[in-house]
């Protein structure tokens, strides 16, 4: 018997062309996905794989429909081997049912992983010119225009954010680059809202006990997870943030207030009186319910005053000095759910004093 199994990505349209010449070349079952090949968790590749009996051939339309590491494949098409299961991929001519599609399976596999090799290698080559050509850092001039806008932003009253494209809390521990002190000098003796950086696989925010730092994250691979992108709010001293990524299709949802412990930087940004649970959600469809509840207790009702926007009265006298959860999930008409849950602090005293602390911790990464 054979089976089939067709995937595409998130942001491909259609598995009509894949299952259209599954159909054709005898099988009698397709099992489908909708995921990235770097996904671990591929339901319909599972159940085809469940499915499979000595005797049967599992068939692919392209290689990459299957996976994208020589590893992977050649240790999936040797335990179809192992239960008598041969394998089949229609464009790339590749049929384990003879000597000569077994050998040329390997072959293939060999030159997909030689061509990722060498396209790593010239990444690598590409990122160890740039650092040749140019230090990390700032020139004099670039230096003084960021005093400059800094003090002229405080002296206005107005609320400083910095977009700066560096490895994120590296550059406050190890970077020495010319105009790094300068830079330091800047942000410890400013008040700055928060500091935003690039970073291509993974995402982290840190609160050095004075300023927040955000790094947002914008590919999965070759760390892992898709790719994303973050989401901020940013109004008064509510500062909130979330990362999301293109394969998330329900709603999208942020607490804005009260601000999230590791975005706290001082006392302003703690519950201290009767304030108010806030959030904000974005969705296709009408949003049908939010719903919220603290400390894992019972889930209460959040109204919402225009669309997208909820609230409820949050009373100071409920809550002990202290550490508190709280979780918000919103619900679509289409049935769809979004959830998000942050640690806030309550003092009736006024007083919070911000310790350092990152999340998550990054001592190494995979590719850089």
């Amino acid at each position: 018997m054979r089976i089939g199994y067709a995937r595409v990505s998130t942001d491909e349209p259609s598995l009509d062309l894949q299952l259209d010449a599954l159909k054709k070349a005898g099988c009698k079952r397709s099992f489908t996905d909708k995921a990235s090949a770097t996904k671990a968790d591929r339901p319909g590749l599972a159940d085809a794989l469940s499915q499979l009996r000595s005797g049967d051939v599992l068939v692919i339309w392209k290689l990459d429909r299957l996976g994208r590491t020589v590893k992977g494949l050649v240790e999936l098409v040797a335990d179809l081997q192992g239960r008598g299961v041969q394998f089949r991929s229609l464009t790339d001519g590749i049929d384990t049912t003879t000597p000569a599609g077994r050998f040329y399976f390997h072959i293939m596999a060999s030159l997909a992983q030689m061509k990722r090799e060498l396209l790593a290698e010239r990444t690598r080559a590409g990122l160890a010119a740039a650092r040749r050509a140019k230090p990390v850092g700032l020139s004099p001039r670039q230096v003084a225009w960021l005093r400059c806008e800094v003090d002229a932003a405080g002296a206005a009253g107005e609320r400083v954010v910095l977009f700066q494209h560096n490895y994120p809390y590296q550059i406050w521990e190890d970077f020495s680059g010319p105009g790094i002190d300068d830079w330091r000098e800047i942000v410890q003796t400013r008040r700055i809202t928060a500091v935003f950086t690039g970073h291509t696989h993974y995402g982290q925010v840190a609160n050095d006990g004075r300023n927040v730092f955000v790094t947002c994250r914008s590919i999965g691979d070759p760390e892992g997870g898709p790719p994303g992108y973050t989401v901020a709010h940013l109004q008064g001293e509510d500062l909130a943030v979330a990362y999301r990524t293109i394969e998330d299709t329900g709603p999208l949802l942020l607490i804005t207030h009260p601000r999230e412990k590791i975005l706290a930087a001082g006392p302003r940004h703690v519950i201290c009186r009767d304030d108010e649970i806030c959030a904000r959600a974005w969705s296709l469809a009408p949003l049908r319910a939010a719903e919220a509840r603290i400390d894992g207790g019972v889930w209460f009702v959040l109204s919402g005053s225009s669309p997208g926007f909820c609230s409820h009265p949050l009373e100071s006298a409920r809550l002990t000095k202290g550490e508190h959860a709280l979780e918000v999930r919103v619900t679509d008409a289409l049935g769809k759910t979004a959830s998000q849950r942050i640690e806030f602090v309550a003092d009736p005293t006024g007083r919070y004093t911000a310790v350092p602390v990152i999340h998550p911790v990054v001592t190494k990464t995979a590719f850089c």
